[in-house]
């Protein structure tokens, strides 16, 4: 529904709520995760940033994550060679066999006592290559089938290829999994960007080793208490998108986030701070937070022209007049499913405007601050975010 676009993530939205990774049925409210590869099943999105699944039920509503059965959880690196045509994105004129060639040279390199963290910098077509070709842990079914099966067929430590994908050809090495990642955690964190960063963020023109400087500092007096953690996210924070919320960025899944960053988390108890950890958005200091109870809303949407992605013809004035109508309506004693279905741009109207229930951090910061600031059960309206106005109703 509401895309919540953080200058961690990589944004593309589907539709008018969620900014999700299966993008049937959902809404453009949701934030999206920070980095991913492009060996997800077809189901995912195939994109740098793309997300992961979200648990929708056969209406198409988004719910909260429930416990899974727990699986064996994977860990692996790889290096991507892709061939002219292949799905990867990407750029490179090799033929299938001259992308082999290079990944068989690049393979023996490795075997030959080369870094392959740096090899994976210098030469892998997938994004990880920004963390080495790091690709956290991952459910056996959350990638394709050959590479899976390639993983699964090696001990840890050992490096496998190249392995033939539709993406590619890659160089795999599997790792050791001894902490498995949680379901599911509740961070905050600043970000110290700096100027050459993969993915740089802000306006400092600082360096490298400045920006490790600053957040090597910052750790130490936020963990010694000098400094109190939001307010510090407020002042030096590069991440615009959450540091006005104290650098919360809500309850995310490990897989939605760097895998570098899920490491560090899934580490921490809850409020301890970390040391900084480099992303490809520069260095971050991370803290664990307590898991708040979820939220729960129904809206009406009323998109204008203005919006991404937006099919409306009204103008802004329009569509916030239109929602103050309907508004004025369910004051007037209509039923608020019934206006839903009626009236509403979100593809939650063919359940009466209901999100289900979703976790903080997850909707567009209006949206989410409207929902917090209203008694559940009580109706409030027009608010506005990219995608429109909302007249919005807390379940939860």
């Amino acid at each position: 529904m509401l895309t919540r676009a953080r200058a961690l993530l990589s944004i593309s939205t589907p539709c008018v709520l969620l900014s999700a990774i299966t993008f049937v049925g959902l809404s453009p409210l949701h934030a999206m995760p920070l980095g991913a590869t492009p060996m997800l099943q077809d189901g995912d999105q195939k994109t740098d940033g793309s997300d992961a699944p979200q648990d929708t039920d056969s209406r198409g509503k988004t719910e909260v994550p429930k416990e899974k059965p727990k699986t064996t959880l994977l860990r692996a690196r790889h290096i991507l060679i892709p061939w002219k045509g292949s799905s990867a994105q990407s750029t490179v004129e090799l033929t299938k066999e001259e992308a082999k060639k290079k990944a068989d040279e690049i393979l023996e390199k490795i075997k030959g006592g080369a870094d392959f963290a740096k090899l994976a910098a210098a030469e892998s077509s997938c994004p990880s290559k920004a963390e080495g070709g790091y690709l956290g842990q991952f459910e056996p079914d959350r990638m394709v089938k050959e590479f899976t099966a390639a993983v699964q067929a090696i001990k840890d430590g050992e490096v496998t290829g190249p392995v033939e994908t539709q993406f590619g050809w890659h160089i795999i090495e599997r790792l050791p999994n001894p902490a498995p990642w949680p379901e599911r955690f509740a961070v905050s964190h600043i970000a110290i960007s700096f100027d050459g960063a993969e993915r740089h963020i802000g306006t400092s023109k600082r360096t490298r080793d400045e920006a490790k400087k600053l957040a090597t500092e910052l750790a130490a007096e936020l963990r010694a208490g000098k400094r109190d953690f939001a307010k510090t996210a407020s002042e030096l924070s590069d991440d615009d998108n959450s540091k006005n919320s104290g650098g919360s960025i809500g309850v995310r899944r490990p897989s939605d986030l760097f895998p570098r960053m899920s490491d560090a988390i899934a580490a921490l108890k809850v409020d301890e701070i970390s040391d900084p950890v480099e992303t490809p958005i520069g260095f971050l200091i991370l803290r664990r937070d307590a898991i708040p109870e979820p939220l729960g809303a129904k809206h009406i949407l009323i998109m204008h022209k203005a919006g991404p992605g937006s099919p409306s013809k009204l103008t802004k004035e329009e569509a916030k007049a239109k929602a103050a109508e309907i508004l004025a309506k369910i004051k007037g004693g209509e039923e608020f499913d019934k206006l839903a279905r009626e009236f509403s741009d979100c593809p939650s109207k063919s359940q009466g405007g209901d999100l289900g229930e979703f976790d903080r951090g997850r909707m567009v910061p209006d949206f989410e601050k409207a929902v917090l600031g209203a008694k559940v059960g009580e109706i409030v309206g027009p608010i506005e975010t990219e995608f429109g106005y909302h007249i919005i109703m807390r379940t939860k």
